[in-house]
């Protein structure tokens, strides 16, 4: 065999031209098939395509293009194949092909026709796309679930390409002429000439992003869309630019949201503006998210001036009685996640410096899952109502004085006659002087409860703290219901923590408190039941238990049970007379006094009720009444 390599045997240009191109097609990237082109059949084929599709060069060799089961779709193949041979060109950006094992993959098919020695030659170049066909997928479906479609625009040709979710959004297909001018004609007529001075001078003069939310109408259906654009230069190195890259998101849904919050916001802003009482609302923090107009005239504070303070710098509200800070119902309601009210005779200071009485509660904001993330606080000025109440007590504090001397005298009288002092009575006056007796007393404590929340109401009781042995003033209060106790056969049980000796109490007002909680529950316990009262202290308060066995208070009515004259219905059936005052005015007492009176239900029966001190003794307070 001659060697052509040999200084004896110089090569020829052509020698040389063929070596180059059989080195170029056996270390090629890409697959290369040379084929016949009057026939189709196979002539040559490089190692790049034989691994890329696991066939061994036997497998493709005289054999016709279509016939070595690479092309899924023989009749699609010969198809193509005249079309060669008739335009002597083709390209296809992704023909599915199908290797030796069966796996199937994507491939940009190309072919050129070409003579060599008056014979004319076939050569296909074979690329694998399958990973950016499968890229390209994942984009679509990433679009298509973010309702994003992409586009591509050349602004030295103002020519743009687009996705299919894009023509989707848009209702265009592929005839539609997709230019600037194309564009604009899509936009709605009310955004037309906005959206195309904002390109024209934003974007392309000032070289901003594009970032517009606008309307659309639907080529396919005229329907109206809103659109939000999204878009980013390119440019040359002259800094002009040259191309724009974007999104288009359909945001027709998220608008038509908008709009129907904007008009619900509408319609709860005018209700709150509307509406006769004051509102305010804050977050978890306390800071002012809302001030309606009533709230600006009653406070005197403007919404400007309050929203992003908190409430404490905001509204003042007090205590009539020491012009304490009166605003825990605020926080209660946050943190215990319930309605809460104002205490009677709260008033509010104005920016002014006037003070107002107002009434009302205070409600938790909560999310759908329950989570507390703020409260909205409703009140408003209760002067002439607290006006008419001020005359209404003072009524009954004069009725009240002025009937306890003809009762203390009926009193006396009955007694008198019950006592033999005024002759021997028979059977019949006997009973009728009781009935008068037990009625006149019964009246006289209704006069007394009366007098006192009449005093407590206007603000006139004094208190008169006094170092006193806690466990003593208990124990006389108990004496009082001695004959009650032994005539119910209960059971009174008694545990006093021996750390507590003497504190400053007001002892008449503290036995008041005493004595309505034991009066209660020896009357709501039915006979052979058990009442156990405790004294115990911790770190700074002293607390005061009296639990019972007794009928216990409705669920339902049980937030209700300090209201002045109110009386559960279980309470009314057993005892008819009651006045509903006795809780009252030992709610009253203990709040201004500085301490604290609650209830809740026992497990198995009845109620225990607390009252908690601190160490340091009741709060005194000075007036010119004493409660009786």
């Amino acid at each position: 065999m001659p060697n052509h390599t040999s200084p004896h045997h110089p090569l020829t240009e052509l020698e040389i031209s063929e070596l180059r191109y059989r080195r170029l097609f056996e270390t090629a990237q890409d697959g290369i098939l040379l084929v016949d082109f009057h026939t189709g059949m196979i002539l040559d084929v490089n190692k790049f395509l034989l691994d890329m599709l696991d066939f061994s060069k036997a497998d493709f060799l005289k054999r016709h293009l279509w016939e070595v089961g690479v092309f899924k779709d023989i009749a699609a193949s010969k198809k193509n194949f005249r079309t060669l041979q008739r335009k002597r060109y083709v390209r296809f950006e992704d023909l599915p092909l199908v290797t030796k094992s069966g796996k199937k993959m994507d491939v940009e098919f190309v072919a050129n026709a070409y003579q060599v020695d008056g014979e004319t030659t076939i050569q296909c170049n074979i690329r694998d796309i399958t990973s950016r066909v499968q890229a390209q997928l994942a984009l679509q479906e990433a679009e298509k679930i973010a309702g994003l479609g992409s586009y591509n625009l050349d602004i030295t040709t103002a020519k743009w390409i687009s996705s299919a979710l894009l023509d989707e959004i848009f209702g265009i297909n592929e005839f539609f002429k997709r230019s600037i001018a194309g564009w604009i004609e899509l936009i709605h007529p009310d955004h037309r000439q906005m959206m195309s001075e904002y390109f024209q001078t934003h974007v392309l003069g000032q070289h901003h992003p594009f970032d517009k939310e606008y309307m659309i109408i639907r080529r396919s259906d005229k329907s109206t869309r809103w659109v939000h654009g999204l878009g980013r230069l390119e440019f040359n190195p002259q800094g002009q630019p040259t191309r724009m890259i974007g999104t288009i998101m359909d945001i027709t849904e998220r608008k038509r949201l908008e709009e129907k919050i904007l008009a619900d916001k509408f319609i709860d802003e005018a209700i709150l503006e509307s509406i006769g009482d004051a509102v305010f609302a804050c977050n978890s923090d306390g800071h002012l998210i809302l001030f309606n107009k009533m709230a600006e005239s009653v406070t005197g504070i403007t919404a400007k001036e309050a929203i992003g303070k908190h409430y404490h710098q905001v509204v003042k509200f007090i205590q009539e009685s020491d012009g304490t800070p009166s605003d825990d119902f605020i926080a209660e309601a946050i943190a215990k996640n319930k309605i809460t009210r104002m205490t009677n005779h709260t008033l509010l200071v104005r920016s002014d410096g006037k003070k107002i009485p107002v009434s009302d509660s205070a409600s938790p904001i909560k999310e759908p899952n329950g989570k507390i993330i703020g409260c909205v606080c409703v009140f408003h000025d209760v002067t002439k109502e607290y006006q008419v109440d001020k005359a209404k007590t003072e009524f009954v504090s004069l009725a009240s004085h002025q009937l306890r001397t003809p009762l203390s005298t009926i009193n006396w009288y009955s007694e008198m006659l019950l006592s033999g002092d005024a002759g021997q009575l028979n059977p019949k006056q006997e009973q009728y002087a009781k009935e008068t007796h037990h009625a006149s007393k019964r009246m006289c404590e209704l006069v007394n409860s009366l007098l006192n929340v009449s005093r407590l109401e206007l603000g006139t009781f004094s208190i008169d703290p006094k170092q006193t042995v806690v466990k003593d003033l208990i124990q006389t209060c108990i004496k009082d219901f001695r004959h009650q106790i032994k005539t119910k056969h209960l059971s009174l049980t008694q545990k006093y923590s021996p750390d507590v000796h003497s504190m400053l109490l007001d002892p008449k007002l503290f036995s008041i408190i005493i004595q309505n909680l034991l009066s209660n529950a020896i009357k709501y316990t039915p006979s052979s039941g058990k009442i156990r009262l405790g004294l115990t202290k911790d770190t700074d308060s002293i607390l005061i238990t009296v639990s019972d066995t007794g009928i216990g208070i409705p669920h339902e009515q049980q937030d209700k049970i300090f209201d002045k004259l109110y009386r559960a219905d279980n309470a009314k059936a057993v005892d008819p007379d009651g006045s509903g005052l006795g809780l009252y005015i030992a709610y009253v007492i203990a709040s201004n006094a500085g301490g604290k009176i609650w209830h809740k239900p026992n497990t198995t029966a009845g109620t225990s009720f607390f009252v908690r001190f601190p160490i340091t003794g009741m709060k005194s307070k000075t007036g010119n009444k004493q409660l009786t």
